[in-house]
């Protein structure tokens, strides 16, 4: 592979967009402005590129701005699933620019049929968890195309008598994705909202178990720089989501039918949800850096094996 700093740098701002349409997202959510605007692709039955900026008020800002925002987001995503085609000479990497296209077109479809529908809770979830999905794929593409994935060539020295550090990264990054479905499924049940909520008190708790056991282990047993500093972020991203969840449960108990003039609601949720998603690429790329390499382990009295790099 040869480094293309430009695609690198292309794909970290598409990246950074799609973070912003998720906490865009949020704000949607949060204050209630689904169906703000009632018909779709259309805005009041106007080009929604066309639609007056001073129109844009109340709950017509948040809905309309994260459609403007979802369309510049699936402009780069075009322009990124081409250049990589165009430039790349990996060919998985071809396939998974082609993924994020889709992803990006699926998502956008479900986002005009949570609004032609009337915001039915499972596509909305669903909105919800493909986003996170795309996310997922954007960011990996930007570490794909780094500097540092190109040039390293190492292999993965690991503890033979502990879970391999692959498997406990693994299992990290799936349990905080399967806590943000929960958390999105939270966000859009309107009749079993107590279920939906002790899943999502379970769900963290497992995940937070997951990422303390994780950076325990990765602080004892690995010395890869790149590892350990994600871990690190990861580590104190947990303890910020740990705080903002509980101001997010004492604030929906005591004012939940208030959501749409609670500002303070609406901003601890979407903080919540924005860290929840930087947590999820945080895991993510940890996870993928130990299947790419590790240049040293902590030694000790077990024995040791050479993993084959990935």
């Amino acid at each position: 592979m040869i480094y293309n700093k430009s695609l690198n740098i292309f794909a970290i701002v598409t990246a950074c967009c799609t973070f912003f349409l998720l906490i865009a997202g949020g704000f949607v959510t949060s204050t209630n402005s689904g169906l703000a605007v009632p018909d779709w692709p259309d805005t009041y039955g106007e080009n929604m590129f066309l639609f007056p900026l001073e129109k844009m008020v109340g709950g017509i800002f948040f809905e309309h701005g994260h459609r403007l925002l979802a369309s510049f987001v699936g402009f780069l995503t075009v322009i990124l699933c081409i250049w990589i085609w165009k430039k790349e000479s990996r060919p998985w990497m071809k396939k998974l620019g082609f993924l994020a296209l889709l992803a990006v077109i699926v998502q956008g479809i479900f986002g005009g049929i949570t609004v032609l529908f009337y915001l039915p809770q499972f596509v909305s979830a669903t909105h919800a968890t493909l986003a996170q999905t795309f996310f997922c794929i954007v960011v990996s593409i930007a570490l794909f195309t780094s500097k540092e994935w190109s040039t390293e060539n190492t292999s993965i020295l690991q503890h033979s008598n502990t879970p391999t550090l692959q498997s406990l990264t693994k299992y990290t990054t799936f349990a905080i994705y399967v806590q943000l479905i929960l958390g999105a499924m939270l966000r859009h049940a309107d009749h079993v909202m107590s279920f939906f909520l002790l899943l999502h008190i379970i769900g963290a708790i497992v995940s937070v178990y997951f990422v303390i056991h994780t950076h325990q282990f990765i602080k004892k047993h690995i010395s890869d720089n790149t590892i350990l500093r994600f871990s690190g972020i990861l580590y104190r991203l947990a303890i910020i989501q740990i705080f903002l969840g509980v101001a997010s449960l004492f604030l929906k108990l005591g004012s939940y039918d208030a959501i749409n003039t609670d500002w303070a609601m609406v901003l601890i949720t979407v903080l919540h949800l924005a860290t929840g998603a930087l947590m999820l690429a945080t895991s993510l790329i940890t996870s993928l850096n130990a299947r790419k390499s590790l240049q040293t382990a902590t030694e000790t009295n077990a024995h040791y094996s050479i993993l084959p790099q990935q």
